[in-house]
């Protein structure tokens, strides 16, 4: 066996003492040593290619720090370690500019042999340790350029940092332009989509990322995988050209020869192999690869694993070999891996499926990603080559992205939806307080205006008497109409309000209601035609809320016509409902405004609806109570300045049971007629309107007492023996309501009927009044009629 060569030491010094001693020193340590006094002998013996170079830092023809610096720069000598040596050199700023000069070491003379030695053999250690690992570049580099792939590895920016031959030769360009070079410019700068670019997709993803592209006459299939560090952070990716031209032209000329496929799947077959092979010479790389990598059989047994897919299954190789690979799949998935393995084997294709594998060394469970091709091993039969991936980061990432945009957008959706609400009912606020305002101060202007025009005439001239009344009359009562209307809304919105049904017949509603609007008719000159069938129509209603229903629609109609304009109301039957329909030759309504035209607030003619009166609420308001009978109603209009037209329609009540029932009804009032005056009570705190009350039921014929508190009416009650009281809430001293408790425990008048007169209509006030004892509640002011008709048909039911 030949005898390891000695390793050769240069020892450069000036001082022959000094060069002599570190010589002397060296041989007796086993070093074959050569010598030079000055830098340029050095430099010359450099050539001679030392193992390790002792240089004094003081020579005479130069310092040791430039012949350092020499030796380092030639390419012969960059390699051998130096060590400087030095008597005189030895504050840290020497030491310092020593290394920076290249030197590998520094020591201080005199220094011991012991030292002397050990840093030689560090020195030497170091260098042998960069030579092997320069050798195993070598080698690297060799594998590297022997891939067929061009493999690129780049930077987080896309620049390449290590390319292989192939890489070259597809880009054509030599490997000096390519290093540092941006991929994007390389292989990409003619792409006409930036989201083409796998790389920059890659990114993104943090998943592997492929294309097909023509550069020139060649067409690749380009992988571009990324590069995680120990944390999981991306520090970069391999991009890897796989050269597919003449698989693109296979597949163009696939469509014309059918038979050049089976060529074309051996050629492929060939290619498997031949990477099969090469993957095998390099098992390092194919172990501790970034993916798992396994060959099945037609039954999905294990054949081969890589380390890798060991580590994801939590298994040693060892124990996987030969063992099913749907035991380590979780339930729900072996069929899908089943017929991913089946469909490899049979389209004998490139497959792709994603399943869950669980891991049962760790107990856990994670997505994966399979990607297969088929290829023939060493005994030409057919195997699956597949590569694991655990993609369950991106699948989280997916599927929180996925709940983030749904929140998001439910969010930005539900926030645009209740800014618009918010401007909406604000802008209706500011309408529906202006034209409350207009409309609560229009009545006060004639009333006034009447009671100036009494007091300058006087109350002799009967015609100026006359009219001054009709004015406050009809202001009054639009202005209760006004209030009722608003409280009804109120009451329809949350439910409050109950209907009064009965058996009407419809002519006797319609009637009413065209003689509640007649005014508003013949003042703007409108001619009225009503038509309704001629056999009596009976329906179950609430005969004041219809006749509100279509007084509302016919007063509608007379205030948005022209004067001088015609309105009909018709009404037909249409098996078990009557139709009712209101038209005019009105201003109409635009598309846009008809689907609206019954919310609150709505007016189709802001500027008009000024004029004519309202606050866009009747509509509603006819609406809600035409629903309540259980009917419908609808809009129509050809547009603005064609008109409009209302259709109510109202279920019919069973033919026949509406007359008997109505017959009923009219005998159970008659019999209940008070054909006498009566004694009436009037308790009210405001002088002038129990005064006048009671001055207008003493024309109707009864006798009346007045008093404005609670006490003094208990005490007339006792004496005066009332046998209808009338009698207001807000009373000093003690309200209306204990003032009826007290007089229901007088003795004698249970009989005694008890109206309350208050301003407050909802139905808690009512159920307030009904527990107090009263018989009925009336709503200020009080409607005339209704009270005449009471004190004629004296019921004791509170309505």
């Amino acid at each position: 066996m030949p005898s390891k060569p000695k390793i050769t030491i240069l020892n450069v010094d000036d001082n022959d003492a000094a060069r002599y001693v570190i010589s002397r020193i060296l041989r007796k340590a086993g070093f074959e040593v050569k010598e030079a006094a000055t830098g340029r002998d050095a430099l010359r013996l450099v050539k001679e290619n030392p193992d390790l170079i002792i240089l004094d830092v003081n020579l005479p023809d130069m310092n040791g720090f430039e012949v350092c610096q020499r030796i380092k720069a030639d390419p012969t000598g960059a390699s051998i370690p130096v060590l400087h040596v030095s008597a005189t050199y030895v504050q840290s700023e020497a030491k310092i500019k020593g290394l920076e000069s290249g030197a590998d070491g520094y020591l201080a003379q005199s220094v011991e042999p012991a030292e002397l030695i050990a840093t030689v053999k560090a020195l030497l250690r170091t260098r042998q340790a960069e030579e092997t690992a320069r050798a195993l570049a070598q080698q690297w580099q060799v594998t590297f350029d022997a891939i067929s792939d061009g493999v690129c590895l780049l930077d987080l920016e896309g620049r390449v940092v290590r390319c292989n031959k192939s890489a070259t030769n597809f880009l054509k360009k030599p490997s000096d332009e390519i290093l540092a070079g941006a991929i994007h410019e390389l292989v990409y700068s003619k792409l006409d989509a930036l989201e083409r670019n796998p790389f920059l997709r890659m990114r993104e993803s943090r998943r592997r990322e492929v294309v097909d592209l023509r550069i020139g006459d060649q067409w690749f299939h380009i992988m571009v995988d990324p590069l995680l560090d120990e944390s999981g952070n991306l520090v970069g990716a391999v991009h890897i050209m796989n050269d597919i031209t003449e698989r693109k032209r296979t597949e163009e000329a696939l469509r014309l020869h059918k038979l050049e496929l089976e060529v074309q799947n051996r050629e492929l077959m060939e290619t498997q192999i031949q990477l099969e092979e090469s993957r095998n010479k390099y098992s390092d790389l194919y172990d501790f690869a970034p993916l798992g990598y396994f060959t099945f059989d037609k039954n999905g047994v294990i054949l081969e694993v890589n380390l890798t897919g060991a580590n994801q299954l939590g298994k040693e190789r060892r124990f996987l070999i030969g063992k099913p690979f749907s035991s380590y799949i979780v339930e729900g998935y072996k069929d899908v891996f089943r017929y991913h393995c089946a469909q490899v084997f049979e389209s004998q294709t490139r497959q792709i499926c994603e399943i869950e594998i669980l891991n049962k060394r760790r107990g856990i469970q994670f997505h994966a990603r399979l990607e297969s091709v088929p290829v023939q091993d060493s005994s030409g039969g057919s195997v699956c080559r597949t590569s694991l991936s655990d993609i369950t980061e991106r699948k989280r990432a997916e599927e929180e992205r996925a709940r983030l945009l749904a929140r998001e957008r439910a969010a930005r959706a539900e926030a645009e939806a209740a800014a618009r609400k918010l401007r909406e009912a604000d802008r209706r606020k500011d309408e529906f307080l202006a034209m409350l305002g207009h409309e609560l101060r229009n009545p006060l202007a004639p009333i006034l205006t009447a009671v100036q025009v009494m007091r300058l005439r006087g109350v002799e001239d009967p015609e100026t008497l006359k009219r001054a009344m009709e004015v406050v009359e009809r202001q009054v009562r639009y202005q209760a109409r006004l209030i009722d209307d608003l409280l009804d809304v109120s009451r329809i919105t949350r439910g409050k309000i109950e209907l009064q049904k009965e058996p009407v017949e419809l002519a006797t509603v319609v009637a009413h209601a065209v003689e509640t609007s007649r005014p508003l008719i013949e003042a703007r000159r409108h001619a009225l035609s009503v038509s309704l069938p001629q056999e009596p129509v009976w329906l179950e209603a609430d005969p004041i809320r219809l006749e509100q229903v279509l007084a509302n629609l016919l007063n509608n109609a007379a205030k948005y016509t022209e004067p001088g304009g015609r309105i009909w109301l018709t009404g037909t039957r249409e098996g078990n409902e009557i139709v009712l329909k209101v038209r005019d030759t009105g201003i109409g309504i635009s598309p846009e405004m008809l689907s609206q035209v019954f919310d609150l607030f709505i007016q189709a003619d802001q500027s008009l609806a000024r004029s004519q009166g309202g606050l866009g609420i009747g509509l509603t308001l006819a609406r809600s109570l035409v629903e309540m009978h259980g009917g419908r109603i609808s809009a129509y209009s050809a547009g603005l300045g064609q008109g409009s037209e209302f259709t109510v329609r109202l279920p019919l009540m069973p033919k026949g049971q509406g007359r008997d029932e109505a017959g009923r009804q009219k005998a159970r009032e008659s019999s209940g007629v008070l054909s006498s005056p009566r004694r009436i009570l009037v308790v009210d705190d405001n002088v002038d309107a129990a005064r006048t009350l009671g001055e207008l039921l003493e024309l109707w014929g009864h006798q009346v007492r007045v008093v404005h508190d609670g006490p003094t009416a208990i005490e007339t009650a006792r004496s005066y023996r009332p046998e209808v009281v009338l009698l207001d809430i807000g009373l000093p001293k003690m309200d209306g309501y204990e003032v009826a408790r007290r007089l229901r425990q007088l003795p004698g008048l249970s009989g005694m009927v008890l109206v309350a007169l208050t301003g407050y209509g909802q139905e808690e006030d009512q159920n307030r009044a009904r527990e107090a004892g009263f018989d009925y509640h009336f709503t200020k002011p009080v409607d005339l009629a209704d009270l005449r008709k009471l004190l004629v048909h004296g019921s004791r039911h509170l309505s």
